[in-house]
């Protein structure tokens, strides 16, 4: 079931990152969420980079987003087309 987005329960992780709950319910190994990234911020507070199983699937809406895994750094872009 959808949240609505007035009732949605946010966190902020970080300074200029906030996570959403876009569902009421939350399935079995997933978690459907929103994460919104101000611009420069870093979900790696101090410098340290966050570690989890499982897997992350994005969408960049606006600007570019930048992840590392493992020694790999990726740069994702808005795509206009």
């Amino acid at each position: 079931s959808v949240v609505h987005p007035t009732h949605r329960p946010s966190l902020v992780m970080a300074e200029g990152v906030v996570w959403e709950r876009l569902a009421a319910t939350p399935e079995r190994g997933v978690s459907f969420m929103k994460i919104s990234y101000a611009p420069g911020a870093t979900s790696s507070g101090g410098g340290h980079p966050s570690t989890h199983d499982g897997y992350e699937y994005g969408l960049v809406l606006t600007g570019v987003l930048e992840i590392t895994v493992g020694d790999e750094v990726f740069e994702f872009l808005t795509h206009h087309g």
